[in-house]
């Protein structure tokens, strides 16, 4: 498995992270997602940082461990800003492949 490649961003969302770094949700969870991601990639001959981009984000407003049915509308708007700030890019998205 590739290595992460937005290490400043995992830092980023860490100094927010509101449960556990290390938890169900954390850092562990990414890798296991991104590891996943990657098998994808691979059987369908894909190459995209939006994979790496989607594991490091999908969790990452998360309030709760167990129940946080709005933590997917909050990454969206952490997303937006991301892209406000140009640490990612529509480019980036829009390519996926």
């Amino acid at each position: 498995m590739k290595d992460f490649k937005y290490l400043d961003l995992i830092e980023q969302i860490k100094q927010d992270f509101k449960i556990d770094y290390y938890g169900n949700h954390g850092i562990n969870h990414w890798r296991r997602v991104y590891t996943n991601t990657q098998k994808l990639s691979n059987h369908y001959n894909l190459e995209s940082e939006v994979f790496e981009l989607f594991a490091l984000l999908h969790d990452s407003k998360r309030h709760d461990e167990c129940e946080d049915k709005h933590h997917g509308v909050r990454a969206v708007g952490y997303i937006q800003k991301l892209l406000r700030d140009g640490t990612i890019t529509w480019f980036l998205l829009k390519n996926c492949g």
